[in-house]
């Protein structure tokens, strides 16, 4: 844990130098973390998703990543509230499980960088792509499309 807290404290030093790497970060192209694992391997995130955003995009890029996945809440939120109003309890399901799902991702992502591994962003973002198109059905009445069984 103090390994972890170390290379966090590191990586806000070092962003938080100038203006410039502040507001639009570090970058990319370069581990984040000074740490090396058996056989030489590099590690290059500090394990925390949230803090590689801020710090490879900075506080602009963080915003953007807050607030986009703020409008996916709100859309799924919608989504629900609809499948409860038109007592569609499948759809509530449905909706429900994928939202398991993104939380079990958020919580991961304290503690891992499961933001920048392609075997959890992918199913992830995937998932929020059938929330919007579900959202964008039931918005469009086209629910008789979506319960077919």
């Amino acid at each position: 844990m103090w390994q972890r807290l170390s290379w966090w404290s590191d990586i806000f030093q070092r962003q938080f130098t100038d203006l410039a790497t502040a507001v639009f970060g570090l970058g990319y192209g370069f581990p984040l973390i000074d740490f090396t694992i058996a056989g030489g391997i590099t590690v290059r995130e500090p394990h925390n998703s949230y803090i590689s955003v801020l710090a490879r995009l900075g506080v602009v890029g963080a915003f953007v990543f807050l607030w986009m996945h703020l409008l996916l809440l709100r859309v799924w939120h919608h989504a629900y509230k609809m499948c409860t109003r038109m007592r569609w309890r499948d759809g509530e399901n449905r909706l429900l499980i994928l939202m398991v799902f993104f939380i079990l991702v958020w919580i991961c992502a304290v503690g891992e960088d499961a933001f920048e591994k392609p075997f959890v962003t992918i199913p992830y973002y995937f998932f929020w792509g059938i929330v919007l198109r579900f959202a964008y059905h039931l918005k469009k009445g086209a629910i008789g499309v979506l319960n077919r069984e």
